[in-house]
């Protein structure tokens, strides 16, 4: 369950990358002074923001706790076990919110 989280999250992340490296990769002339302020900013906000208040705070435990109701004492359903990345990440079966 949490190897094929990482692997989903592994893949988003591969995927996004190029794109946000797009503006480094074609040199400095593309962007001005104050749209490269503006772009670091953003990095750092998105970087602190999700990294930290999402991932670290929310979802590691999220995924933690629902991986270890799948380990086959709490009666999970069949369903959770077969689509268990899925259902690790929070994708299916959770609490309304």
């Amino acid at each position: 369950g949490t190897g094929g989280a990482l692997c989903l999250m592994l893949q988003a992340f591969k995927y996004n990358l190029p794109r946000a490296l797009e503006p480094i990769r074609q040199g400095g002339m593309i962007f001005s002074p104050l749209q490269w302020s503006i772009y670091a900013a953003t990095v750092v906000i998105f970087a602190l923001g999700q990294g930290n208040r999402c991932l670290q705070l929310k979802f590691a435990p999220l995924v933690v706790k629902r991986a270890c109701s799948l380990d086959g004492k709490n009666n999970g359903a069949i369903v959770h076990g077969l689509l268990a990345p899925l259902y690790v990440m929070g994708l299916f079966h959770g609490t309304k919110q």
